[in-house]
């Protein structure tokens, strides 16, 4: 839904801050919980943060997109990362023994469940047996809250059902997106389907400890992290 040709510079303004700062504040901890090995797959990194977050993990990340646009600033502000252009349903990614499959706010772009669960396929394969793999979403409660740096207060995002469109701003540099509404239910139906075993999910809440002014925050939780491992 999001032509990254025309809004690739502005998204990749976009900071692991605010917001956005809980789908990634956590992860540290929970990778070190549940894998074991450094390759990683990066599945929509965009223009590189969630890929080079995981190289300041120690992971070695082979990162795919369908975007040039974003490609192309992932490479300038990493010219020596491992970014590939990948088609849209790809069933086979670059990358066939990665010990950790990371995809952050990708699978909320995709218009269906066949589309998704074609995705996480093509990242069950990238993975090594016992591989893990991390799917950050929106939570259902995401788009009817107040939030320190995302909007969500849009007519089509009130009463939205599984597979409609909604909007969200980035109210720090006024860029406005448009993705798709899935429920905890269809995320967990399209890793079943993929052939992982869910081994847990989070819900991350801000804390004083964040030092920022959280709204819903820190009642709400925003996102979700899904864990699941591949099985044989």
């Amino acid at each position: 839904m999001n032509d990254y040709s025309e809004i690739a510079s502005a998204y990749a303004d976009t900071k692991i801050d605010g917001t956005v700062l809980l789908a990634y504040r956590d992860l540290p901890r929970l990778i070190g919980d549940y894998v074991r090995g450094s390759r990683a797959v990066d599945f929509g990194c965009g223009s590189g943060k969630s890929t080079r977050f995981l190289q300041e993990l120690d992971f070695q990340v082979t990162a795919v997109d369908i975007s040039p646009a974003q490609l192309e600033l992932a490479r300038a502000a990493d010219p020596n990362g491992d970014y590939r252009l990948i088609e849209r349903g790809t069933v086979q990614l670059p990358v066939e023994d990665a010990d950790l499959a990371l995809s952050v706010f990708v699978f909320l772009e995709m218009a269906s469940r066949p589309e998704m669960i074609s995705a996480a396929q093509a990242i069950h394969n990238s993975l090594a047996q016992e591989g893990v793999f991390f799917l950050i979403a929106a939570t259902e409660e995401f788009y009817a809250g107040k939030w320190l740096s995302l909007d969500v207060d849009f007519p089509e995002n009130r009463n939205a059902k599984s597979g409609d469109g909604i909007r969200v701003q980035f109210t720090d540099i006024n860029l406005t997106i448009s993705d798709y509404y899935w429920t905890d239910e269809d995320y967990t139906a399209v890793l079943m389907a993929a052939g992982f075993q869910s081994l847990d999910r989070f819900y991350p809440l801000g804390s004083e400890k964040d030092g920022l002014s959280w709204r819903d925050e820190q009642t709400t939780a925003p996102f979700v992290i899904y864990v699941a491992r591949k099985l044989p």
